[in-house]
């Protein structure tokens, strides 16, 4: 979900002596005073010695491919009518937008060590769309007049694919799928050949989005231009406020469309991260937690910076639980399966079956609750059982033990966790309490569970191992198991958010993230802190730039940027551009 496809954190790296850097933990702050007690990490039950080495590969492989078919019996999940199926896909777009793994080499002692560090130095500033903006990615913005005139001109609009028009009576139509954007991303193929030669071939295999993770499979894509075309929708509104001042303003031209390109970009992360905070948060955390740390405010505990390994390597493995096995994406579209909906796109560009077709065009309405009447797709309830459509073949399974890995994504994302160097479950829920979150169970009581649900499918597991993992469960599964409340008396409910250190790991992580990158916007509704965008970029009245205009430009900038609703969920802000007509936009 994170990582690159070919330079995850763990393909380049799996037990490959010491790490070339040294990963962070939850609750400790960076540097040598900061290192956790040995005693603390996860061993797989002493399957890893306390140097962080693994002792014997194949029967840790092999106990993690265990819980997977453990895993793989559970029943399927009933419908979580909590969390519409479009929240599974803006978590993941957001993972994009915290993690984005890239390899580097450190030297551990005279061996070259593969690693990978995070290149998402920012956080929750929709990097993952803007990428380092025009100058850096062109690429990923559209090409205007101004452009045309004089290259020094930035690119402004993100570039999307064009709006198809329905081609049949069995197409998706405005009419019936009122959050469409009716189009794909926007591709071009590579052109030349390795030897130079014109590439006559119609293969669109070169992505125009500044993280190409973004098209790993349509649903994803689709989503994100979701977030391109409201990008484009706040430039139109700060261009028709300009308009009428463009021949008085001392301001460059290049200037001006920085301007008018950060103002944009402020916008839609201020209605990004309101989304993330009021409604994101408040579906998928234990309600104590969100309580505890939204509404109330709550000092965060961690202050480490950056990003924990046990929210990349375990709490925020959830979602991929979370996946249905068919979703309906428009109005025409039959039910379909999980595995086409999620086939990675560079397949389907080598095979000649991109762009997407228009059954493929995804209306949110059937992702996201709604105005319109429309039943969504409901995500499953968070248990510990992966649906079949994200089960991967053994050939792309890094570092594979013959005859013993399950080729399963489960299994992978275990030894992830494994080789990563978390904290233990036990050590976490112990730190949590000692930090004055009082509404985890104690690890004793998840034991005893983790026992009886372990012993309770044939001779599965042989007794050393139930032992090993109900002492030290792997982070991402105790997640699952904990969410779905098993062995307590209230399991029937369970799966409808995270269980309270899942919970407790998301928000320290998510609201640390925002909280140490402040975008320096105060206010106290999301539309006074969009005020202070165009009053503070738009303001000219100093210096070489004043002229008879600057005054009233900013007051302009700011009554068009008031037509933004108070947007705090993805059902106002798929309203609003109803509304605005931002879908039919280019």
């Amino acid at each position: 979900m994170h990582g690159h496809p070919f330079s995850g954190p763990t393909q380049l790296w799996w037990g490959k002596g010491a790490r070339a850097t040294r990963p962070r933990n939850i609750f400790f702050d960076l540097g040598p005073s900061g290192v956790p007690p040995p005693s603390d990490m996860f061993r797989a039950g002493g399957l890893i010695d306390e140097a962080g080495n693994v002792v014997d590969r194949a029967r840790l492989h092999r106990l993690m491919a265990t819980i997977e078919r453990r895993t793989s019996s559970v029943p399927e999940p009933r419908d979580n009518r909590n969390l519409p199926s479009g929240y599974t896909y803006l978590l993941q777009f957001i993972a994009h937008d915290m993690v984005d793994s890239v390899p580097f080499f450190g030297i551990s002692g005279h061996t070259i060590v593969p690693d990978a560090r995070n290149a998402r130095a920012v956080p929750l500033m929709l990097e993952t769309l803007y990428g380092s903006g025009p100058d850096e990615v062109p690429h990923a913005y559209s090409v205007t007049q101004h452009q045309e005139e004089s290259g020094l001109i930035p690119r402004i609009r993100l570039r999307t694919g064009l709006r198809a028009p329905p081609t049949s009576s069995h197409d998706p139509s405005p009419e019936k799928d009122p959050y469409c954007p009716f189009r794909d991303i926007a591709r071009n193929t590579a052109q030349k050949t390795a030897d130079g030669q014109a590439d006559v071939s119609s293969r669109l295999t070169e992505v125009m989005l500044a993280d190409a993770r973004n098209d790993a499979h349509a649903l994803i894509s689709q989503l994100t231009i979701l977030f391109q075309l409201l990008h484009n929708h706040v430039i139109s509104l700060i261009e028709n406020a300009i308009a009428p001042f463009e021949e008085t303003l001392r301001l460059p031209t290049r200037e001006l469309a920085y301007r008018e390109f950060q103002c944009a970009r402020m916008v839609v992360v201020l209605i990004y991260r309101n989304i993330i905070e009021k409604d994101v948060l408040a579906r998928i955390l234990d309600k104590r937690v969100h309580q505890r740390y939204v509404l109330e405010k709550k000092p965060l505990l961690d202050h480490g910076g950056g990003l924990p390994q046990e929210f990349s390597f375990g709490a925020f493995r959830f979602a991929h639980a979370i996946v249905r096995e068919s979703y309906r994406l428009n109005s025409f579209s039959p039910v379909g399966v999980t595995e086409e909906a999620l086939r990675r796109s560079a397949l389907q560009a080598h095979f000649g079956e991109l762009p997407i077709k228009p059954n493929w065009f995804v209306d949110w309405a059937h992702f996201f609750e709604n105005s319109k009447g429309i039943e969504p797709n409901f995500s499953k309830r968070i248990s510990p059982r992966y649906p079949a459509a994200l089960s991967i073949t053994p050939t792309e399974f890094p570092e594979k033990v013959e005859g013993v890995d399950a080729g399963g994504l489960m299994h992978r994302d275990l030894l992830s966790a494994a080789f990563a160097g978390v904290l233990s479950v036990r050590a976490l829920i112990r730190i949590a309490q000692e930090k004055g979150i009082e509404v985890i169970d104690d690890f004793a009581a998840w034991e005893t569970r983790l026992r009886g649900w372990l012993s309770s499918v044939g001779q599965l597991f042989n007794p050393n191992d139930v032992s090993r993992i109900a002492k030290d469960p792997p982070l991402p599964f105790f997640v699952l198991f904990e969410a779905a409340r098993i062995g307590r008396s209230d399991e029937a409910d369970g799966g409808q958010r995270l269980g309270p250190l899942g919970s407790v790991i998301l928000a320290e992580t998510i609201l640390g993230s925002m909280a140490g990158h402040p975008l320096g916007v105060q206010g106290d509704t999301l539309k006074e802190r969009i005020k202070v965008c165009g009053e503070v970029l738009f303001n000219t009245q100093t210096g070489s730039l004043a002229s008879p205009a600057s005054g009233a430009l900013p007051s302009a900038v700011c009554a068009a940027l008031n037509e933004i609703d108070e947007i705090e969920g993805m059902t106002a802000l798929l309203d609003y551009m109803e509304r605005a007509n931002a879908f039919a936009q280019n």
